[in-house]
């Protein structure tokens, strides 16, 4: 919402003689002397304001006691106040003093010395400076009350100028209801973030809908019959060049504010088919709207009063990669000197049969298993013998053409397959041998004792299905292989290989621990589901397992039982285990909750603060120190991922402090600076991610997408930052590119609520 500077500040006077008109102009001359000095466009005297302002000093008389906020019915704030004196004016702002008075004479007050001493005040207070010298005022007016006690209440009130809303809006009859509030509806902690319910917004034909992710989270904003939603709708034509913006000056609303939906309407209404998420319709495109550009933003209100003012923004973020890391390992090979390897006898043959459609080059189907079965024999196989056939019917030139494909189509299967073409020894020919036995065993009398010419001729003149079916049989291809070996078991593959035809074998004879290494590990290649099976509650091998199986997604084939198991019988004297243990549970964390933040579905494990406590005592004379290091991101990265899930936001802050301070300190790349800034703000958390880029932006080293990441990031939390650096990363973005640059702004256009960057949209994308 428009930004509302107010302020007070409390001090004494000696006794000075007041005159409304004199000590009024003789405060605003000084503060456009300041004004001039700094090259700002002089305030004008207003009346509307010199009324708002009389109202306040008035109002803070009676009360005794400095305020901005009245109980006063329609006078709440200084906006409320300007608009009951018939002013529409889009920034005001508001300074209120008391002091003590003292006549020099019984009906004289010193009323240069009055001015003096509130200007110097306001001047010498940093907040009531800024309100002084603010380009966005161009109007003021200042009032006073004396009472019956000699005090002197005081209230200056500063505007820009005054505005016309656009004629298409309809006049909103006192927001609705909806009050300002005193104070902020959320806590100093902020534990709730409703800036973004603006973008939940769905239109589906001329119906608005606000859908929302987590109904739990929602009703810690929406919890009392008071507490509700509703729409402002704002024009594209409120933010015009050569214009202050235009907005209403309503506390409540800067468009036009549409009817509020409440808590049990919300509750009742809701159509979202999960019970963890919410989706209701909360209004209608305005028809008196249509044609017009536009955009819908989300007033929150709590117990009938204004909460927030949510304003649709394009925030890009993503979920950041853990960091790679390569899983430590062991040499513990002393099974092998005990026990020799394994050898074993293995004999079969097989056949795979391809399928094909009448005149087809291109086979349709075959058996997978035994198409996979002779693959896995292929290192062991010498010769595959191969005889594709036609079947008979059709002329004999054309079967000549059709199976010289056929045997190109096999060719290129088997060789692609790792088939050396000296293996293969490929025939073709028309299947008389299978017609002649079919004519006997079918007792097809039509056919028995003729030429080839003659069953040709029969067949194209008698079609049936029958006869469809035999000649399908004829026109299979057939693959024959043999194997006849004896091989040695060093690897899993082999022993699975073996087992098929040895149930005698035993998996506890392999050399396992060198396999882990050399055959998964180093060779970075995912281990099989029955091998992990197999070996879970083996601590002997648990250094090279839990290396192992770190190459896999582990959420995608491990389930929860064998992910406890895993994780048990910890040695932690051993650092090189220690470490990939914690490398695993990291990855298992992250695989778990980046998706999805339930919890029953997957292992009870340690937590990451303990995971964290466990690696301190990791030899860094074995570990190297910078793969320590990523290994504390990862677990800050995933641990972020577990708390959220665990609905712990504390330690969720903790880790991505802590995150920022790890990548000054470990030389990231700007790229990955760039896609961590993505995760926080995946997270809610801009100032860690403009906190993180900033470095790299004043190195000059961020790409184009890294510097509209910046600037994007910082368009939602400007008012947070310092100006000049807030505009300076806008300025990087648009030299990166300009028509990226300007296509942002115009999109979304309410950025250009900052004048600053709405003059300079209009000067340079218009």
């Amino acid at each position: 919402m428009k930004f509302v500077l107010s302020l007070f500040v409390l001090f004494s006077f000696l006794s000075i003689n007041f005159g409304q008109g004199n000590i009024e102009l003789l405060v605003l001359e000084k503060v456009n002397l300041l004004r001039d000095s700094l090259n700002l466009n002089p305030l004008q005297y207003d009346e509307i304001l010199r009324e708002a302002s009389q109202d306040q000093a008035y109002y803070i008389s009676e009360k005794r006691k400095l305020t901005h906020f009245q109980t006063t019915f329609t006078k709440e704030t200084v906006a409320a106040r300007v608009e009951y004196y018939n002013g529409n004016r889009t920034y005001v702002g508001e300074n209120v003093a008391m002091t003590a008075a003292e006549y020099l004479n019984k009906n004289e007050l010193n009323q240069a010395l009055i001015a003096e001493k509130l200007f110097t005040s306001w001047r010498n207070s940093p907040p009531h400076y800024q309100n002084m010298i603010n380009p966005k005022y161009s109007r003021m007016g200042l009032g006073f009350i004396v009472d019956n006690k000699n005090q002197v209440y005081a209230a200056q009130v500063f505007s820009s100028s005054e505005i016309r809303l656009p004629s298409a809006f309809k006049s909103v009859e006192r927001s609705w209801g909806v009050r300002p509030s005193e104070f902020t509806c959320k806590d100093e902690k902020q534990t709730y973030q409703t800036m973004f319910f603006a973008n939940s917004i769905q239109q589906e034909g001329s119906s608005i809908y606000f859908y929302f992710h987590d109904i739990e989270f929602f009703k810690k904003v929406i919890r009392n019959d008071n507490d509700g939603l509703a729409l402002d709708v704002v024009l594209r034509e409120q933010l015009p060049c050569g214009k202050e913006n235009q907005f209403h000056i309503s506390t409540i609303h800067d468009g036009e504010m549409q009817r509020p939906i409440y808590k049990n309407d919300i509750y009742r209404s809701n159509i979202s088919n999960n019970p963890k998420k919410i989706r209701v319709k909360i209004g209608d495109v305005p028809a008196h709207l249509s044609g017009k550009e536009w955009d819908a933003n989300i007033i929150i209100i709590n117990e009938n009063k204004l909460c927030d003012y949510s304003i649709p923004v394009d925030v890009p973020s993503g979920i950041f990669p853990l960091l790679k890391i390569n899983p430590y390992f062991d040499f513990n090979d002393s099974e092998i000197k005990s026990t020799p390897y394994l050898s074993a006898r293995i004999t079969d043959s097989i056949h795979v049969e391809l399928n094909y459609q009448r005149s087809q080059k291109q086979f349709f189907a075959l058996d997978q298993e035994k198409f996979y079965r002779l693959l896995a024999w292929s290192q062991f196989i010498k010769k595959v013998d191969v005889t594709c056939f036609a079947s008979v019917e059709g002329a004999t030139w054309f079967n000549i053409e059709l199976l010289e494909g056929r045997k190109q189509t096999v060719y290129n299967l088997l060789t692609v397959n790792q088939f050396d073409p000296s293996q293969l020894n490929i025939q073709t020919s028309e299947n008389w041998s299978e017609m002649t036995s079919q004519i006997q065993h079918f007792s097809i009398e039509p056919l028995k004792h003729k030429t080839h010419a003659q069953i040709k001729y029969y067949l194209k003149n008698n079609k049936s299905q029958f006869l469809d079916s035999l000649l399908f049989t004829q026109r299979k291809t057939h693959v024959y292989a043999t194997i006849d070996t004896t091989i040695t078991l060093t690897n899993f593959d082999e022993f699975k290989f073996a087992s098929y035809y040895d149930s005698t074998l035993f998996l506890k004879s392999l050399p396992l621990n060198k396999i882990l290494r050399e055959d998964y590990i180093l060779v970075d290649r995912e281990i099989e589901r029955s091998l992990v099976d197999s070996l879970k509650s083996n601590t002997e091998l648990k250094t090279n397992l839990l290396g192992a199986v770190t190459i896999n997604n582990v959420t995608n084939y491990l389930d929860s039982a064998t992910v406890t198991e895993l994780l048990t019988n910890l040695d932690t004297s051993i650092s090189k285990q220690v470490f990939n243990f914690a490398h695993f549970v990291t990855k298992y964390w992250f695989s778990s909750f980046s998706s999805s933040y339930e919890t029953k579905a997957f292992a009870k494990t340690i937590t990451p603060n303990q995971l964290l406590t466990i690696i301190t005592n990791i030899d860094t004379t074995i570990i190297e120190t910078r793969d320590l290091n990523r290994l504390n991101i990862n677990i800050l990265l995933a641990g972020i991922h577990y708390y959220v899930a665990h609905n712990n936001w504390n330690l969720v802050d903790d880790y991505f402090n802590a995150i920022s301070d790890y990548v000054k300190q470990n030389n990231f790349t700007a790229q990955e600076a760039v896609e961590l800034a993505l995760f926080c703000n995946h997270f809610y958390k801009f100032e860690v991610a403009v906190t993180i880029l900033r470095p790299f932006h004043e190195d000059k080293l961020l790409s184009e997408d890294g510097c509209f990441v910046l600037a994007q990031t910082a368009t939602l939390i400007r008012s947070k930052l310092d100006q000049t650096n807030y505009r300076d990363y806008m300025n990087a973005a648009k030299q990166a590119n300009l028509f990226r640059y300007c296509n942002w702004l115009d999109r979304s256009f309410q950025i250009q609520r900052d004048e600053f960057i709405k003059d300079d949209f209009c000067r340079v994308c218009k």
